[in-house]
This record gives C-alpha cells, sequence and structure tokens, in this order.
C-alpha cells in the first residue's frame, strides 16, 4: 500500500515536470516567435497581426461580400429554375405562340363573319382611276369565288388597304396587292386559284418539294400584270383578337426569318363585320375600322407621307398632281351615332368621282355611295 502510494506521488511529480518543461518551452517558443514577428513586421513596415483561429474567421466571413455572393447567386439560380417558370412562362414568347395555334387550330372551321353577306364584291363604277384595271376585275372574280364556293372571305390588308382607304386603287410604287384570307382550308383556296388558271406558290419552306404543303404566310400568286398577289392566311387567335397563321402556323416562321418580331393582332371586331369600300371600279371587302388599323401598321403620317416601305419617305403632295387622292369635303350628322362623309377623288384638281360613306359609332363604315350627276343636289333636297 505504501509503496503503491509513493510510486503514484512520484509519477504525478514527474508528470508536473515534464508538463512545466513543456510549457516553458512553449512558453519561450511563443516568446521566441513573436520576437521574429515582430522584427519582421517592423522590417515590413507594418504590425503583425495574431492569426485568428478557425471560429473567429467563421464569424468573419458571416459578413463579408465574399461569403454572400455565392449565397446570393445560389438563391437566384434555385428561383430561375423552379419558382420562375410558374410565374412568367405562362406570358413567355413561346407560350403566347403556342396558345394562339392550340385557339386557331381547334376553331378554324368557325368563321366570324358571313361570307356570303360581306365578302362579294360590287361593281361600283365603270371607271377605273388607278391601272391595271384588268388587275381589279381578277381580283373580285378571286374574291367571289371563296366567299360564294367556300364561305371563305378575303378582305384588303396593308397596302391595299392604304391604297384603298387614300387612293381608291393600286399603289403605283407598291409591286404586290394583299389580302387577308380567312381560312387555312388550302384544298378550297388552291381549288379557286386553278380554276381560275392563276400560277401560284407557296411562301417560305415546303415540306414535300413544288407540290408539298407549304410552310410560310400563305400564297404568292403571279399575274400578268405589273402587281402579283400575296394571300395572308389569317384565323381567330384568342375570343377576341384576329391574326396571320399562315400554312401549318408557318406565319410565325415568316415574320420571326424576316422582321425578327412575332405576327401582330388586331381586335375581332374590326374584322367579324367587313364592308365594302372603293378600290378601282370595285367595291372590295374590308376590315372596319380602317384608318385605325392603318396607323398601326403604318402610324398615321400614312395619310401625308407616300411611297417608301412601312413609313412613306416623300409628301403625297407631290403626287397629287399625276396620281388619284381621296379628300373628305364634308361632313353631315345624319343621328346620335351616326355620321356621313362626302369624298371626292381627285387628280391634278379634277374631281373624277364622288361618294359618301356613312359611319356609326366610332370608326364603323356602315354604308358607302357612288353619287351619280344630279345625286347631290336631289339628296340636299330632300334634306331640306
Amino acid at each position: 500500500m505504501l509503496t503503491a502510494r509513493v510510486l503514484r506521488q512520484n509519477y504525478l511529480s514527474i508528470y508536473s515536470r515534464s508538463d512545466n518543461c513543456n510549457s516553458t518551452q512553449q512558453m519561450g517558443h511563443s516568446i521566441q516567435q513573436r520576437k521574429q514577428n515582430t522584427s519582421s513586421s517592423s522590417n515590413k513596415g507594418h504590425r503583425a497581426t495574431r492569426p485568428r483561429s478557425k471560429s473567429s474567421r467563421s464569424n468573419h466571413c458571416q459578413g463579408s461580400i465574399a461569403c454572400i455572393v455565392p449565397s446570393t447567386i445560389f438563391l437566384l439560380l434555385i428561383f430561375q429554375i423552379f419558382v420562375a417558370p410558374l410565374y412568367f412562362d405562362r406570358n413567355s414568347y413561346s407560350n403566347v405562340l403556342k396558345k394562339r395555334r392550340e385557339y386557331s387550330k381547334a376553331h378554324e372551321q368557325e368563321s366570324i363573319m358571313t361570307p356570303s353577306t360581306h365578302c362579294v364584291p360590287k361593281r361600283w363604277s365603270t371607271q377605273c382611276h388607278s391601272p391595271p384595271c384588268a388587275m381589279y376585275d381578277t381580283l373580285a372574280t378571286m374574291a367571289t369565288l371563296l366567299a360564294t364556293q367556300h364561305s371563305i372571305c378575303m378582305l384588303l390588308d396593308s397596302g391595299s388597304l392604304l391604297g384603298a382607304v387614300r387612293n381608291n386603287g393600286h399603289l403605283e410604287w407598291d409591286k404586290d396587292t394583299d389580302f387577308a384570307v380567312f381560312s387555312t382550308n388550302v384544298t378550297a383556296i388552291e381549288s379557286v386559284l386553278d380554276a381560275m388558271q392563276l400560277k401560284w406558290k407557296y411562301t417560305g419552306r415546303e415540306n414535300a418539294g413544288a407540290n408539298g404543303v407549304g410552310h410560310g404566310f400563305g400564297y404568292h400568286v403571279y399575274t400578268d400584270y405589273k402587281q402579283y398577289i400575296d394571300l395572308w392566311l389569317w384565323s381567330q387567335v384568342s375570343p377576341t383578337k384576329v391574326g396571320c397563321v399562315g400554312i401549318n402556323n408557318g406565319c410565325e416562321w415568316w415574320y420571326l426569318s424576316n422582321w425578327k418580331v412575332k405576327p401582330p393582332v388586331y381586335n375581332v371586331a374590326w374584322y367579324s363585320t367587313p364592308v365594302l369600300i372603293p378600290y378601282g371600279q370595285w367595291l372590295m371587302p374590308a376590315p372596319n375600322h380602317g384608318a385605325e388599323i392603318l396607323d398601326i401598321k403604318y402610324s398615321k403620317s400614312w395619310k401625308t407621307s407616300c411611297g417608301g416601305w412601312q413609313r412613306g419617305d416623300v409628301p403625297c403632295v407631290r403626287h397629287h398632281a399625276t396620281h388619284p387622292f381621296v379628300f373628305d369635303e364634308k361632313r353631315e350628322q345624319l343621328s346620335d351615332e351616326k355620321q356621313r362623309t362626302w369624298k371626292v377623288l381627285k387628280r391634278d384638281g379634277v374631281v373624277l368621282e364622288k361618294y359618301y360613306v356613312d359611319v356609326v359609332g366610332h370608326g364603323k363604315v356602315d354604308y358607302v355611295h357612288l353619287v351619280g350627276e344630279g345625286e347631290e343636289e336631289t339628296y340636299k333636297k330632300k334634306e331640306r
């Protein structure tokens, strides 16, 4: 027992001495190291800093930009991958076009208008003031066959709509005539083109050669005249909008390839009740609110600027001596909602035609009537 106690005390004394020795050595080493650091830092011109522990470094990192930036990037990636699609994808470019395709496909057999009553051209004058005059006969025949045989409406569009409203005919500097054909029934459309013995081709890409199904906005039709005919296939693309869909939704490809934009859409009410407006010697089907549509397509400068593409590049007044232009002569208020506008077609100050247009509400054309000799005076007497 005594021996064990003595051994234990000797062991503890030895351990304590060795520990003190080690601590003394460590203290001496640390003092020596501190002196070296102090001397080296003094030589470098700055104070030595005491190394921080791991815990102090982690506390320092929590408030630094170096730690905040990676965390922020990580959170943004999570938001982009999992959260953003739920909120933003529904209105994305591809999703909007997808919805348009689905809607037009589901409603391709429906018609927003009555072609037999609103889309059949009528001859209104024996004279043509913007040649080639035979071109108007070709267009009138095409529109009549589509409307009466296949219930398809063909409306003036783009530059042709502009020419009808401002000049009552072709624009001399325009190389084509544009029509919005409200159908994607290629069999019916091609049967009319073939019956008229017109040469045509698909616009854009084709899937199976010359006789395959096209992939563009519609048809490019050749004529014997200066202008050719472009048929843009339209459809209702939402409950309130209409626009070009083309063959196999080729209008998307056409607009993206050529103009880097998606196909525009317009109010269905502007197209659901077409009107007949002067175009050459014919009254041709056109959308209602034509002036508003032209404002969107060409800005309000279309009334005073001519030539160019999309935007006129010269004042129209320079062409008044050589081209026919429509001028508003006077306006009459027939009722609270109906207004009559008297118009004249002039070239170099000479009156070529005179007619009036009845407008109901905000820009909706109700009736166009060509005024014959003595008819204006007769109308004035009735109004008295």
